[in-house]
């Protein structure tokens, strides 16, 4: 078994750049973290976040890792009638059946 300390990995279409997703170890080798998740924005709804989260679980799985935690800074949305509605972020950790720990949300 190799240590986490941190991976990253990246989805190319057309030579560019178009998803990304990073973990790093935390608390001890049997936690880390999922961070820096990113696609494309005309390129979502297409799996490109799912199989990002897939590849960073087994990547974390192959390594002991037993607790994967998620963070986004991506704010609840609302929409133009005022009613809330998740960021795509947090819409597809839920999706994935992260389980929300904690917000905390920064006004400034």
């Amino acid at each position: 078994r190799s240590s986490l300390r941190s991976f990253f990995i990246a989805v190319a279409k057309h030579g560019e750049v178009v998803g990304c997703a990073a973990v790093c170890e935390r608390r001890n080798q049997q936690e880390a973290e999922l961070r820096r998740l990113a696609v494309d924005p005309t390129l979502r709804r297409r799996g490109l976040g799912r199989a990002l989260v897939a590849a960073i679980e087994e990547h974390c799985l192959a390594r002991g890792v037993s607790y994967l935690h998620a963070t986004t800074i991506e704010p609840v949305s609302t929409r133009g009638s005022g009613s809330a509605s998740l960021s795509p972020g947090l819409s597809l950790y839920l999706a994935l059946k992260f389980e929300v720990e904690s917000e905390h949300v920064e006004h400034g």
